[in-house]
């Protein structure tokens, strides 16, 4: 049965949700991101099937639930993401830069972030570039060099420099990556923590 504007007000409210997520009728979203309920537009945000016209409308939203789930939204154009990469919110610029597929010239920007947090999404991003991967690696607080480590894409020269960091944490990482090249690993076998050689051991058995 074709839905109209008629049928969407007399669905029941948690079916109007179900539907503003899955519909792919773009006359119907664009009434549906009208309405006055956030949670209305933030099924609209989700709807894989919503155009990249609407998904742009709804990244200027005032609601940062609606903003979040277009930031969220693998179908979200680069126009949209742009404008949440400079949100005010710290949230919703992280949850960009976990999308993956953000650009990564926008990921470039949002490395520079001064969120931790951001950071950290960047870094554990597969989009990063490798050039932005390696000065995240040069961060002075640990959890971000961390998360570059358990990057699949990150660098052998980045892997190569985490894995002489003193912090175990870092060189741990490092040795569970499953990218992780076999002359890095066999290098961390022989390193002073229990933990780090026996990481680098089974990575370096499950590559035989």
């Amino acid at each position: 049965m074709e839905i109209t504007n008629k049928n969407l007000e007399e669905m029941s409210f948690s079916a109007r949700i179900k539907f503003a997520k899955e519909t792919s009728d773009i006359n119907l979203l664009f009434e549906l991101i009208k309405r006055k309920n956030p949670n209305i537009r933030v099924a609209v945000a989700k709807n894989l099937n919503a155009p990249p016209d609407i998904l742009l409308i709804l990244a200027k939203d005032d609601e940062l639930a609606v903003k979040s789930a277009v930031a969220k939204n693998p179908k979200a154009p680069i126009d949209a993401l742009s404008i949440l990469a400079k949100d005010e919110s710290w949230e919703i610029r992280a949850t960009v830069a976990k999308n993956p597929n953000t650009q990564s010239e926008i990921l470039s920007a949002l490395a520079e972030d001064e969120d931790w947090l951001v950071k950290i999404a960047v870094a554990k991003n597969v989009n990063a570039p490798p050039n932005t991967l390696c000065n995240l690696a040069n961060e002075s607080y640990w959890r971000i060099s961390e998360a570059v480590a358990r990057n699949p894409n990150a660098p052998h020269d980045v892997l190569v420099l985490l894995s002489k960091k003193d912090k175990c944490e870092i060189k741990l990482a490092v040795a569970e990556n499953p990218s992780t090249p076999a002359d890095i690993l066999l290098n961390l076998e022989k390193d002073s923590n229990s933990e780090v050689r026996l990481a680098a051991k089974e990575n370096l058995r499950n590559k035989k």
